[in-house]
């Protein structure tokens, strides 16, 4: 199956909009294929990675280069590299060039340290709002129950609740369920 009959692609950034057609209209040299190559979209790389780059569809790619490119000498193999930054660039260097030196690497190492405990605190907030949130919901329940079975509260339960431990709270909610008086909740 030759792809010169069914290739046909159309995007405005390659060929000035042309329809790519195999031999016929030719209007593609190395130049154009560059600049289009700098303003191709992300998806259209992925979906030509998707189809071209894989071993099992070597032959399309075979196929799809000598259409376009028509070198004098026709193409027969091609090496497929995993995607990547190409090597030797100049960031490549640079970071090669960091991890050679020790006190970068310490600083990158203490960096590090700084973020786990960062994390590591943020965590332990977390968890202490959950649990005042938690024994927060125990006081207003408790008091909100009380009131219903009871009545208006005097002042020293209500400061009682407010500065209980949560087992305290626990406690009186459980006590609360079969209490005759307010007092027999606070019972110690």
């Amino acid at each position: 199956m030759r792809l010169r009959s069914q290739f046909r692609a159309k995007h405005p950034a390659i060929g000035n909009g042309r329809q790519l057609r195999g031999v016929s209209d030719r209007a593609w040299n190395m130049t154009e294929l560059r600049d289009a190559r700098r303003t191709l979209d992300p998806r259209v790389d992925l979906v030509f990675n998707l189809l071209f780059g894989s071993e099992q569809n070597r032959g399309l790619l075979i196929a799809l280069l000598n259409d376009v490119l028509q070198p004098a000498t026709p193409i027969e193999s091609v090496e497929i590299l995993p995607a990547g930054p190409e090597a030797g660039t100049v960031e490549d260097k640079c970071l090669d060039k960091l991890s050679a030196d020790p006190e970068t690497l310490e600083r990158v190492e203490r960096r590090e340290i700084e973020l786990k405990l960062h994390e590591y605190g943020a965590a332990l907030m977390r968890e202490q709002g959950r649990s005042e949130g938690r024994s927060e919901g125990k006081r207003q329940t408790l008091l909100r129950l009380l009131a219903i079975k009871f009545g208006e509260l005097p002042p020293e339960p209500v400061s009682r609740i407010a500065t209980a431990s949560e087992a305290d709270l626990d406690l009186w909610l459980e006590r609360l369920l079969s209490a005759n008086a307010l007092d027999s909740v606070f019972a110690r």
